[in-house]
Order: C-alpha cells, then structure tokens, then sequence
C-alpha cells in the first residue's frame, strides 16, 4: 500500500516469532527428506535439462488462470514454470511503465529484494566450504563491539540470533553502527526463538566482506553470478542510478480507488540486486547441480532449523505451515509438495521464488507493483495448478472492487454492486481492515460522505463488525451531521442510515 514501500516486506508470519514445537503438526522428517532429495541432486557438477520431457498439461490451463487474474487486477507480473531443468511456460503481463504503455518483458530486470538472502546464505556456506570460516564461529569475531554475546554466523543464517531488526532502507545508516547505538538489547537468547529480521543476513554480509576482502556485491559477481552464467543479474548501490531495464517503473501497489499506483519512492536499500526469470531460474539449477556448494551444503542449506530445546519452530504462511533453513522457507503444502521458497519486495517491486522439491518444479514470479498479497496468491494458485489441483482463482477483495467502482462510476453504482455481490462469498472476501483502509482513502481525497457510505454498508451486512469499522463509523457519522447534503441522494435499503 501507499505509505509502506519503502520497508523490504517478506510474506509475514501471523507473528514476528515462530511457535516452537516438540512435535510439529507437518512432519519435520518429510523436510529433511525433501532436503535430501534436493542434495542427491549436488552429487554431479551439472543437471542436464530433459528437452524431450512434454510440457506438463497443467500448463494450458495455467495460461488460462494467469490471464484471467490479469484482466481481473490480480496479477501483474512475468512468470516462469521450469520442470526437470526444462523451462515450460514463460509469460509476461502487464506494463514496465505505464505512462509510456511500454509492455512488460519476460526478459525484464526486477528489484529482487528479500531474495538476496538465498544469495547470502550460499555465499556463507561457501567460504565454509573453502575453510575460510566456521559456522559456529562467533558474530564478534568478524563484527566486533556488538552486545549480543553467544551470536554465532549459524544463528543469523537461521533467524534464531536474538539480534532486533534495525532496518537501515530509510536511514542509510551502517547496520553495525545502527545497532551499536540504539538497539543494544537482544531481544531473546540466541539459539531459543526464531524471528525473521532484514538484520540478521545485512550483517552475514558484512562478514563476507570481511573473510573475502572484497564488497559484498563483487563476490557475488565474481563467485556466484559469474559461474552460474547469470549475465542480467546486477548488484547496485542505492545511490547508483535505478533498474537496468531501460524505462522500467517500479509501482506501489494500486490503491483501493486507482487500477495503478503512483511511482515508488527510492529507499536506501543496499544492495539492490536486480535479476531476471532465466537468471534466477539458473540460480535453482546451480543449487541443484553442485555447481557452488558441497552436497552436504545443499542438504543444509534446506533442512528445518533446530532451536536449542530440540524443538523445530514453525509459523503459518500464506494458509500453509512452514519452517525455516537457511536463506529459504521450507513449506509442506496439503498435496504433499516439499516446496523450499523465498519471497520479499520493497520499493515498487516483489519477488517470489519457489521450487518443489519432490516434483523438481520451479516456480517464479516478479512484478513491478508490489503486490505482495496478489503475487502470493497468485503463486499458490500455480502451485496446485501444476500439482494437478483443479484450478481455484483468488476470491476478489470486495472492498478494492467497491473502492474501483467509486471511482469510476459514483458511489451509488457502488453500492448498488455491494448489495448484489455482499453474499457471494465463492467468489468475494470481505475484510473489515480494507473497508476501514477504503474509507481512509476516500476521506484523504475530501469524500467523507462516500467514507460513511461504505463503512455503513459492511457494517450492516457483516456477520460481526468490528470495532475497528464501528468506531471510524461513528466518528463519520457524527462529522457529517452538519453537512446532510453531502450524503448522496438514494441510498439502497442495504445501507440504510
């Protein structure tokens, strides 16, 4: 949303810490063999794609869905389907700018954010490789002076540091120095509790900087973009300049009254790696095929973190449980997919990246909307497409559709489309935040009457509103009743006032 682009967003838990749990619903054994069939893959240096194998016949009606999620709003993007080192389905939708309708490559450079931490964790466990450094080796031996003794390299790799978040995009601070002097308390024991933080990996990459002697974005280049033939990925500096693609706009997400968002702010965000579907596509292979790590790596790399009790933490994601191994989340959806995935955004861009570890299936998604909530959904929906689940497009959020029709047609058509539609809910969600988030939107651009209209509207045909719409509700109300002729002129039974 508008307000938010300039924080790196992954898919968020329901909360920041994972629950910890002796014996977790989703089977932790079947992680571990997932990460082990992925590790007999490192066995050989090269994966050699099956060219012969058939396009898998979930991809015709893939086609279809993504289309549709198009024309409806929900999805813009490029995406690519790669079976057995064979990619299947490559498409793009969409603008790179919208303002100069120039179309949307699927060869296009994308901002892939939070994905620079499957990037970080291998170039760690690398120099491990290399006997550079050890991954118990403690944090003070490579940044000294912070006051978070007992914090070890595989404490940050796996979220369980206890190190708090001090995101730096804003500030431009150094991390070190941010940390050093205002958030001096760890917020748990390392080793106990996982909580996901940007902190963590911005500070194992300064410890590469510090083993190899080189910038962080140099030995990327040189030991893993290099070897993997990733010739459009780029790392650059937050003040160099913007995406590599010529003319290429990074969005916020559309607000609930505009089908585009405005142009992103730039944040300092450092690095920025930008990369392609083709290159990141490669990145899996070279994980796969041995080409960078050892065998015993990979397996590491993909195997469920363990806290110190011997509990192995897990969290809710996207509907799913998931735990985490290095650099990557580790999900076992309800088709018996091993699916390891990585997804993040900031400033106008969002990246997912996915692949199924029994299935040898990758999936990747990259848009120029921020659109995490439709990009997720969207990866979920090919998932199990793919899978051989019947398809199931995401339910359109009646809030964003009323908000759209406001627009473009007057509160009344709105309304008059909210009566018809509230009790659909095959094919609709209704949201109390959204409602409440329409309603700020339309009172920001001086339409209180239509804030009053909208929030009335959920509130009478919602099972339970709730008091974050009752109570704006009422401040509506109770703003407008000096000003009776603000109000339209019908107003539908549905929402009477």
């Amino acid at each position: 949303m508008a307000g938010t682009s300039r924080r790196t967003r992954i898919a968020k838990p329901n909360s920041t810490s994972l629950t910890a749990m002796k014996t977790p619903h989703f089977s932790v054994r079947s992680l571990v063999a997932g990460a082990l069939l992925l590790a007999a893959g490192a066995c050989g240096r090269t994966v050699a794609p099956k060219q012969q194998a058939a396009v898998p016949t979930a991809v015709p009606a893939l086609n279809v869905a993504l289309n549709q999620l198009h024309q409806r709003g929900q999805f813009s993007g490029a995406a690519l389907v790669a079976e057995k080192g064979r990619v299947v389905y490559q498409q793009a939708f969409g603008f790179a700018n919208v303002v100069n309708r120039q179309e949307l490559r699927s060869d296009a450079q994308f901002d892939v954010s939070a994905l620079n931490q499957t990037f970080t964790a291998a170039a760690v466990l690398s120099l491990r490789d290399q006997g550079e450094l050890r991954l118990d080796d403690a944090l003070s031996q490579y940044v000294p002076n912070l006051p978070y003794p007992g914090v070890t390299l595989r404490h940050l790799l796996t979220h369980t540091s206890g190190v708090p978040e001090a995101d730096v995009r804003e500030s431009g601070n150094d991390v070190a120095a941010e940390l050093y002097y205002l958030h001096r308390t760890p917020a748990f024991a390392p080793g106990t509790q996982w909580q996901y933080t940007t902190t963590n990996y911005a500070l194992l990459q300064k410890v590469v900087e510090k083993v190899t002697g080189m910038s962080y974005a140099d030995y990327l280049t040189q030991a893993v973009f290099g070897p993997l033939n990733m010739r459009d990925t780029r790392v650059l500096r937050a003040d160099r300049g913007t995406a590599p693609t010529p003319g290429m706009v990074g969005y916020e997400r559309p607000s609930y009254l505009a089908p585009t968002g405005a142009p992103a702010e730039v944040s300092f965000a450092d690095p920025r790696i930008y990369s392609t579907l083709n290159d990141l596509h490669a990145w899996v292979q070279g994980l796969r095929s041995g080409q960078l790590l050892a065998p015993a790596s990979v397996k590491e790399l993909f195997a469920p973190v363990r806290l110190r009790n011997g509990s192995f933490p897990e969290t809710q994601l996207n509907g799913q449980r998931a735990a985490f191994g290095m650099g990557w989340f580790l999900s076992q959806p309800a088709t018996g997919q091993h699916v390891a995935w990585h997804s993040g955004g900031q400033d106008g861009y969002f990246a997912y990246l996915g692949f199924d570890l029994t299935a040898d299936r990758v999936v990747i998604l990259l848009n120029n909307t921020e659109d995490a909530p439709g990009t997720l959904a969207t990866a979920a929906l090919m998932q199990s497409t793919l899978h051989g689940q019947p398809v199931d497009l995401p339910k359109r959020s009646m809030a964003r559709t009323m908000g759209r029709l406001v627009a473009t047609q007057g509160i009344e058509a709105a309304v008059l489309h909210y009566a018809s539609v509230h009790t659909d809910t095959a094919r609709y969600y209704a949201s109390a935040f959204e409602f409440e988030q329409l309603s700020h939107e339309l009172q920001a651009r001086q339409q209180p009457a239509a804030a009053l209209v909208v929030l009335s509207a959920f509130a009478a045909t919602a099972a339970q509103a709730s008091h974050e719409v009752l109570a704006p509700l009422q401040q509506l109300r109770a703003r407008l009743v000096t000003a009776p002729r603000q109000l339209p002129r019908r107003i539908p039974q549905v929402v009477e006032i």
